[in-house]
């Protein structure tokens, strides 16, 4: 049965980030905690399987997952800037601009394709660290992002990257957690962390708390989901892979709207587009 809470969560978080590519909007950078929860959360539940060939086969259909996706939509968001006349890709060092995409969102996939890899090709290796171990270098991360703000600013998408690092480890630490419910105290105290430099970045602090305290609650729930959300659940990949487009359209369309009038109107009609794409069998696999 699938969680109800993590399908919650990961539509809130889906227009969370519809609301944060509003321009203008105030207090947008704390929305960035949808980013961190949709890294944690996918790390919580890459299990790889113990048997080599069962494992190879899991770790394939991953990466078909997230690279077919974003080859489609690369493609989409350079076709679309050659046509209004920009450059297809931003200037700097072409493997990075590669990686970040014509659109800069389209890190995300590399990224998460990256890790998972990772996890399924060393996952001896990582999870065999001990959750002491993980806790310091997720509290060492943590410190490091937020006292050597200047590496956020790297080229993309290397910033991205540096920003959600925390958030891996932070997905190892719940995986180790609701696999043996131990370190409940420990791990109740590291999701809520970040609060404690609240003063030193606002936006960081609470955007990692949120996503954290998120993150913990909604794998430890048992709330059962239902078709709907599992249908806006399972297409939240593609409302994040959509959303700019419309976003575009709408601003061009409702000039003088308020701008949580105009996120709403973009998350509605995002989750519409997608869902209908879902429908065709040339857009299924890429939304």
């Amino acid at each position: 049965m699938r969680n109800g809470a993590i399908d919650l969560a990961k539509i809130f978080s889906a227009a969370s980030l519809v609301f944060f590519h509003i321009p203008s909007l105030p207090g947008r950078d704390v929305l960035l905690f949808a980013l961190v929860y949709f890294v944690a959360i996918a790390i919580v539940f890459t299990r790889p399987p113990d048997d080599p060939r069962l494992r190879r086969i899991a770790h394939m259909d991953r990466q078909k997952k997230l690279i077919v996706p974003w080859m489609f939509w690369f493609c989409v968001y350079a076709i679309l800037k050659v046509v209004a006349a920009r450059p297809w890709i931003d200037g700097g060092w072409l493997p990075l601009r590669i990686l970040s995409g014509p659109w800069e969102g389209l890190w995300f996939l590399p990224f998460l394709s990256l890790v998972t890899g990772v996890l399924f090709l060393y996952h001896n290796e990582i999870f065999g660290v001990s959750f002491k171990g993980l806790s310091a270098l997720y509290v060492a991360l943590i410190l490091g992002v937020l006292f050597q703000r200047r590496l956020l600013s790297l080229d993309p998408p290397l910033g991205s990257y540096i920003y959600c690092s925390p958030a891996i480890i932070f997905g190892l630490l719940v995986h180790r957690f609701i696999s043996s419910s131990r370190h409940i105290n420990t791990i109740t105290g590291l999701s809520a962390a970040p609060l404690l430099v609240l003063p030193f970045d606002p936006f960081f602090s609470l955007s990692y708390s949120i996503a954290q305290i998120l993150v913990l609650f909604t794998s430890c729930s048992t709330i059962p989901s239902n078709s709907l959300l599992n249908t806006l659940a399972s297409r939240t990949l593609g409302i994040y892979l959509v959303h700019p487009i419309v976003i575009g359209l709408v601003s061009r369309t409702w000039t003088t709207t308020p701008l949580l009038s105009k996120g709403a109107i973009s998350f509605v009609l995002t989750t519409l587009v997608v869902l209908l794409c879902s429908k065709t069998v040339v857009f299924r696999r890429v939304v």
